[in-house]
């Protein structure tokens, strides 16, 4: 069970930590965090994410949609919780991107992201239930909410 004793986290950590590590430590992530990131390479995640993000947007409100329909738990606020906070973040990419002259429209999706927007679309099938979809959702974001939290 996913309770908040961290247990399930804690075991997938320790069963995959080097693929966690290798994904949080990349040197690009790392270069973000000591400031010495190449601008062009910025510039490049910060269009592909933007695509992914609203992408994003459209799999978590799928994901509501089977919480609606599946489910009566409490889950419901968390998911707009979610939403919310995509809101916040696609405000933050349009800032970013006027300010460093990224043409967000102009974008076009690299094949890795193009596979993972894919990915996403696919939880639209009404086939995958709201247990396999929540569980993706808390997947994805799991990471997340640690990259920032890593030492130096």
């Amino acid at each position: 069970a996913m309770e908040g004793d961290g247990g399930t986290a804690a075991a997938w950590m320790a069963t995959h930590r080097g693929m966690y590590e290798r994904a949080t430590r990349h040197p690009f992530t790392v270069s973000i965090r000591d400031g010495s990131v190449d601008l062009a390479a910025f510039k490049r995640w910060l269009g592909q994410d933007y695509m992914f993000v609203r992408e994003f947007v459209a799999f978590l409100a799928s994901v509501l949609l089977k919480c609606c329909k599946q489910s009566d738990s409490s889950d419901m606020e968390t998911i707009l919780g979610g939403l919310a906070s995509l809101s916040d973040e696609l405000s933050w990419f349009k800032k970013e991107a006027a300010k460093w002259s990224v043409d967000l429209a102009g974008i076009s999706p690299l094949s890795s992201n193009m596979e993972y927007c894919r990915f996403l679309q696919s939880f639209d099938d009404p086939e995958i239930s709201y247990t396999v979809a929540i569980t993706t959702f808390w997947i994805i974001e799991k990471p997340c909410t640690r990259i920032v939290l890593l030492p130096a």
